[in-house]
């Protein structure tokens, strides 16, 4: 049901806080405009909503509304009636995502509940998505975070702005994490706001609940400013964890979100190695495993042998060493080694499994020549095994595994590997390129062939090195 207003002090906040928000609004770069509310129908959200929508002509931005419907309340769908109510009111383009949380043994329902919401946040067409965070919630984040024993990077600030392109897509603005909870309530009774009153926040068996009713009120008998103060000293730790990812790509070298030579993490101190490590994962858009995980994947990373090919389970993803060089993988997906996808060799075609996708660009001189390639039927297919393949005509016929190994290519990867057919003759491989015989020379029309594929490494061996001295297999 919604909440009646509190009591607070009739002063008049109103002009003074619309206009801190409307600093950081002003702040943003004027092709991104485009606001999205995240809006859970609670008090801090119902102010946030009152003031973008009074700012939003002035301002000259759009403003949505969207509202994620958990399902974990028997009053969500009333809430989810309320929000829109609010937005109707306020000629505010609304949106309701209903979700399903998963429940895993040992997990926090609380994380598990705000990774589903981030995900439908992470997928609304705006440019910055805003959250109505505020300094209360900023230091009970950081005392938070400090008793479950988190890192420098843990305990570092909510920041007001993070831009597109910074690890999100769309951005996420917060214009209220300078305002105390007690102000917005003074705002929210002097406009006479409504607002719903969600039930789990009061139930003291979540963690951060005990927090907020327990534990900081009694802290604030004794230091008044305690907000401000751990507000303060989590942007210490921002500033702290930022110094470290500045270390972390010195130590990485270029080309780090791609891979990472493990040379570079043996020549490093423990601490130093570890940082790198972590700043590596996440780059490649990975959660960062608890202190014990990461320290047991780099246990393993450093002291398997040299041949070994280490993979070490990290939830949803693997990281993976192979031939002294991490990556970071998905699950892996083999399609079906018998299929053949018929292919007009112009159109785009995706692949199953999450192989990708093929395409070509017609070429004077370079790829396969286009008149041969007419006179039988082009088809894709995968390796089933036994396939013989050559990479130069004046050497023999050698088996396509051996290749992909001299080649350097992640025994992971090769399953997923495209090959084209002409008939029944392998004419173009992934990784390998044109089949002798095939390849158009000076003068003649060709098709470059390309494939692009998620957990492939971004380059190849050029075709004059695989001409070279075979490498180490693996």
């Amino acid at each position: 049901m919604p909440g009646a207003p509190q009591e607070a002090s009739r002063a008049h906040h109103g002009a003074g806080l619309e206009e801190r928000v409307a600093q950081c609004l002003r702040a943003l770069p004027a092709a991104n405009r485009r606001l999205a509310l995240g809006l859970s129908g609670g008090m801090d959200s119902a102010v946030a909503l009152h003031l973008l929508a009074r700012l939003r002509e002035d301002l000259a931005f759009r403003l949505s509304a969207v509202h994620v419907n958990h399902g974990l309340s028997p009053q969500a769908a009333e809430w989810a009636d309320f929000c829109r109510g609010l937005c109707e009111a306020s000629h505010v383009p609304f949106t309701v995502v209903a979700v399903e949380v998963p429940r895993r043994p040992g997990e926090s329902l609380e994380a598990r509940a705000r990774e589903v919401r981030h995900a439908v946040f992470a997928a609304q067409d705006a440019d910055y998505v805003v959250l109505a965070h505020h300094a209360d919630d900023q230091a009970e984040t950081l005392l938070y975070r400090l008793l479950r024993g988190a890192g420098v990077k843990g305990m570092g600030a909510m920041r007001t702005v993070r831009g597109p392109g910074e690890g999100v897509s769309p951005g996420l603005l917060r214009p209220l994490l300078s305002v105390s909870g007690r102000e917005l309530a003074a705002y929210a009774a002097e406009h006479g706001l409504r607002w719903v009153e969600d039930e789990a926040n009061a139930d003291l068996a979540f963690d951060r609940n005990f927090l907020r009713h327990r534990v900081l009120p009694m802290v604030a008998t004794r230091f008044a400013s305690y907000a401000r103060t751990l507000g303060r000293a989590s942007r210490n730790f921002a500033e702290a964890s930022a110094l470290l990812d500045d270390l972390a790509r010195l130590d990485g070298g270029p080309g780090l979100a791609d891979r990472l030579p493990v040379e570079r993490l043996q020549a490093l101190s423990w601490t130093r190695a570890k940082n790198l490590l972590r700043f590596f994962l996440e780059s490649a858009g990975v959660r960062c495993p608890g202190a014990r995980r990461l320290e047991e994947a780099l246990r393993q990373v450093l002291t398997a042998g040299a041949d070994a090919q280490v993979c070490v389970d990290l939830g949803d993803t693997f990281l993976r060493r192979y031939r002294g060089t991490l990556y970071v993988t998905g699950e892996a997906s083999v399609p079906d080694t018998g299929l053949r996808l018929p292919w007009d060799g112009r159109s785009v075609l995706e692949l199953p499994r999450d192989c990708g996708r093929l395409a070509s660009v017609e070429t004077c001189g370079q790829g396969l020549i286009l008149e041969r390639l007419r006179r039988d039927t082009l088809t894709v297919g995968f390796r089933r095994g036994g396939e013989k393949f050559r990479t130069d005509a004046r050497r023999p016929l050698r088996a396509l595994k051996h290749l992909w190994q001299d080649a350097a290519i992640p025994p992971w990867v090769r399953p997923r590997m495209p090959l084209l057919y002409c008939g029944d003759t392998l004419v173009w491989a992934a990784g390998l390129g044109v089949a002798p015989g095939w390849e158009a020379s000076t003068g003649i029309t060709g098709l470059v062939i390309d494939w692009r594929a998620a957990g492939a490494p971004a380059s190849w061996p050029s075709r004059a090195a695989l001409r070279g001295e075979d490498a180490r297999k693996t």
